[in-house]
């Protein structure tokens, strides 16, 4: 059975942060409705091979090119998100 991803809440902590290389650190947690943290997702840059895991705690950190990046959120047996 397939399920959606859109179940799942994303918490996106305000953690934009500028460096000199001009790059953002975006940090937060992945938990399904219920609040379970969920391990195993792929944060990843829109249109780059940039990306990360999220952790046992469901969390996850990474650096994007721009401010206005997008991230992609995707979970085996559900469907992506951005």
């Amino acid at each position: 059975m397939k399920t959606i991803i859109s179940i799942l809440t994303f918490v996106i902590l305000s953690s934009f942060d500028a460096s000199p290389c001009h790059a953002w650190r975006v940090s937060g947690n992945v938990t399904d409705e219920a609040g379970i943290p969920l391990s195993g997702v792929v944060v990843a840059e829109k249109g780059t091979t940039n990306g990360t895991v999220t952790d046992v705690n469901g969390a996850f950190e990474l650096q994007v090119s721009a401010e206005t990046s997008v991230l992609v959120f995707t979970y085996l047996g559900m469907e992506q998100q951005e």
